[in-house]
């Protein structure tokens, strides 16, 4: 195993240089662009009630949680009376 095995995963590794990276406002992204200078970072203020400004908007990515979230916990944990005596 050589070293590159002990390091963890960096944006570098997981993102096309040249693509454009949104997020929100949150802390944890505000070293992006002064650390990696490969593509673009863009965000929205979620803090300040903003959750879309043109292209801008982190939607995509939380409907892919939101659905892995769903199928890990499972969508019906009791079913409605309306549906069971339809």
């Amino acid at each position: 195993m050589g070293s590159r095995a002990l390091r963890p995963r960096t944006p570098e590794d997981r993102v096309e240089p040249g693509s454009t990276v949104y997020t929100d406002d949150a802390a944890a992204y505000a070293a992006l662009p002064s650390v990696i200078n490969q593509f673009k970072h863009d965000t929205v203020a979620h803090s300040a009630s903003e959750y879309v400004r043109g292209e801008v908007h982190t939607n995509s990515i939380e409907v892919v949680w939101s659905v892995l979230k769903r199928s890990i916990a499972g969508t019906w944990h009791k079913a409605p009376a309306v549906l069971l005596f339809a």
